[in-house]
């Protein structure tokens, strides 16, 4: 057991800056809002739109959104956190939402997904998950009905 008497200063600052240090290493940046540009669910395009920016080629029909419900956060940050990347490409992507996630520090990210598969996110292939899906589908396409 370590004793004050045996730390002198010196011990103490660099015991408080270890500390420090690895306490801010190990947090993530924070989601603070979240813009969602989608297209209208079950809509038919010509060509698949297989680049995340291209889904802007179709702005006539695209519909967004900005999110900023600490608890659809919470859940979407949960859920991307648990994602697993994929070592593998994919090139039949057909991207129907784009995810721009404004982070607390000022920078963003992206999220892509199609209308049933593919998932990018920060321009990284990862397996698809049904709950990261419904989330966001359900969240988009509820607030057309309303």
């Amino acid at each position: 057991m370590i004793e004050a008497r045996d730390l002198f200063p010196s011990k103490i600052i660099l015991l408080f800056i270890l500390c420090v240090f690895l306490g801010f290493s190990c947090v993530d940046k924070k989601i603070e809002a979240v813009k969602i540009v989608y297209l209208p669910e079950g809509l038919n395009v010509i060509t698949a739109i297989d680049s995340c920016d291209k889904i802007y080629d179709h702005s006539t029909l695209l519909r967004d959104t900005i999110i900023e419900d600490e608890i659809f956060i919470r859940h979407l940050y949960k859920t991307i956190n648990s994602l697993n990347r994929l070592d593998t490409s994919c090139s039949n992507y057909d991207f129907r939402i784009r995810c721009i996630l404004k982070m607390e520090d000022g920078t963003k990210k992206v999220l892509c997904i199609g209308e049933y598969f593919g998932t990018v996110y920060d321009g990284k292939l990862y397996e698809d998950s049904p709950e990261l899906f419904k989330l966001i589908k359900e969240t988009i396409y509820r607030k057309i009905d309303n």
